[in-house]
């Protein structure tokens, strides 16, 4: 069950009915999901086999009612003791979100998800890596099936790990990126299609017993097919920092640099994403456990296509918090609830919004 106030994250400026037909902004989600997961070792191969369904009903917006889907085949394989890697194939249907859209009804999203990763070690401390990636997603609601896009990854990395279980790794990767569904921006239609080419270095440093350093810092040079005045080249990068100062209490930061894409905006092809956040948990029992988490982003959307618009470039600042507690009434049964509040501060009129949110679910495993 999930209580939203300000579903559609609609400005309190604008009037929801002109918008959605509702004049009402909170909706109650009650969801009611079923999944198996299966396990199968052979030999040296690791097969899994997962899936669920849910079934979702809105209380004001039952247009919104639909089933989601997710499922996932993985195949981890090893031959002799030197190589070794993962095969996937996975599926998941599900809702659009109503954020950076100006389209209100139901959009569901199908991603067709494949993963072949190979490992060769040479010796314990080297890794030799290669990876492909494929993503499919298409959109049911015509207004934003130019949001389609079908993506082919390819990754080539060099890792050396210390005998402290350090790592380090210099990592390319090249991604084409096919979006087959022209975009209107005005009197245009836009070509989204785009390439990628990465060049970075990830690491791994368990500074002590109790805490561990992750990330990846690398430069991008994105290049679009039509309009290069949209093209982006710079440093985006991840700091992870995990600390576990008892035995009950762990405490996580992260900051970034990203690069965000499907913005429906006319000065805009990506968001420049700068943020933080810090996440602590504290498990009060063997059964209760609290967790928290508070987020700062910083956007610039970027990539204007230089069509004659007339807007400033725009910047947001988006702020979300979350408080949660779980409980493990039985060996098989779990308890979860919780509240989150953010919103979103834009330098384009009627773009802000806040929103709360209280959710609480039961999950029972056999």
């Amino acid at each position: 069950m999930i209580y939203e106030d300000n579903l559609f994250r609609l400005s309190d400026g604008i009037d929801a009915k002109s918008l959605t037909g509702k004049a009402e902004r909170w909706d109650l989600n009650n969801r009611l999901s079923a999944g198996a997961k299966l396990y199968f070792p052979l030999g040296l191969q690791e097969f899994t086999f997962q899936g669920s369904m849910g079934d979702n009903r809105y209380v004001n917006n039952d247009q919104l009612d639909h089933i989601s889907l997710s499922g996932k085949g993985i195949w981890k394989w090893q031959v002799g003791k030197s190589f070794t890697g993962t095969m996937n194939y996975g599926y998941r249907r599900y809702m659009g979100r109503f954020v950076n859209t100006r389209f209100f009804g139901k959009d569901l999203i199908s991603d067709d998800t494949a993963l072949f990763d190979i490992n060769y070690r040479p010796n314990a401390s080297w890794r030799l890596n290669a990876k492909y990636q494929w993503l499919d997603s298409q959109h049911s609601a015509s207004e934003r099936r130019f949001l389609d896009f079908t993506s082919n990854t390819g990754i080539m990395g060099i890792h050396y790990q210390s005998p402290a279980a350090n790592s380090i790794g210099l990592q390319f990767r090249h991604t084409d990126a096919r979006l087959p569904n022209r975009e209107r921006r005005l009197s245009t239609l836009i070509d989204n299609r785009y390439k990628e080419y990465e060049f970075g270095a990830v690491y791994n440093w368990k500074i002590t017993g109790k805490s561990v350093l992750d990330g990846h810092i690398s430069y991008l040079i994105r290049s679009h097919e039509e309009f290069s005045q949209r093209d982006f080249e710079g440093e985006i990068w991840q700091v992870n920092y995990q600390w576990t100062p008892t035995g009950k209490t762990s405490i996580a930061l992260s900051a970034w640099r990203n690069l965000l894409t499907g913005t429906q905006d006319l000065t805009a092809s990506y968001i420049i994403a700068n943020g933080f956040s810090i996440s602590p948990t504290w498990s009060a029992t063997s059964k209760i456990s609290v967790q928290a988490k508070f987020s700062w982003e910083e956007q610039e959307y970027a990539g204007d296509p230089d069509l004659g618009a007339r807007e400033k470039t725009r910047m947001d600042t988006v702020l979300n918090g979350q408080l949660s507690l779980s409980y493990d009434f039985t060996d098989h049964g779990q308890l979860n609830i919780g509240y989150r509040a953010g919103g979103r501060d834009s330098s384009r009129v009627l773009s802000d919004y806040e929103y709360n949110t209280v959710f609480a679910n039961a999950i029972l495993s056999f």
